[in-house]
């Protein structure tokens, strides 16, 4: 992965994202998901995201899910929400449930709340129920208690209890 070891990262700087305009994705078939390891996190400051605009979602198909080890969670820091705007959840199929895994909970501090928005619910079909085991509560930390505003009761829908 030496063509993409430019700490400049000159070589994304195209408006256009022509680079990324690939069908089959090749580019980032990396194991070692190199093409990621950038502290400054560059490569993602893309205000029309549209690097993620992937209806196969391959982008993400990363079984170590080290895509998003960022401590920082840079990476999801897009007030339009637009990388969560998939229809499908594929994003959030990972039976490790590790994409969650994050003492901070940055990745749910989205005070409109659109990351929930989903009404298939499918975000939340997690039979270990691991999404909620956050001893800190802070998930659920919402003044306005938008996250359970759903009138269908879907979230609460919970077999095993």
């Amino acid at each position: 992965m030496e063509l993409f070891n430019d700490p400049t990262m000159e070589l994304f700087n195209d408006p256009t994202m022509e680079l990324f305009n690939d069908p089959t994705m090749e580019l980032f078939n990396d194991p070692t998901m190199e093409l990621f390891n950038d502290s400054t996190m560059e490569l993602f400051n893309d205000p029309t995201m549209e690097l993620f605009n992937d209806p196969t979602m391959e982008l993400f198909n990363d079984p170590p899910m080290e895509l998003f080890n960022d401590p920082t969670m840079e990476l999801f820091n897009d007030p339009t929400m637009e990388l969560f705007n998939d229809p499908t959840m594929e994003l959030f199929n990972d039976p490790t449930m590790e994409l969650f895994n994050d003492p901070t909970m940055e990745l749910f501090n989205d005070p409109t709340m659109e990351l929930f928005n989903d009404p298939t619910m499918e975000l939340f079909n997690d039979p270990t129920m691991e999404l909620f085991n956050d001893s800190t509560m802070e998930l659920f930390n919402d003044p306005t208690v938008e996250l359970f505003n759903d009138l269908t009761m879907e979230l609460f829908n919970d077999p095993t209890l």
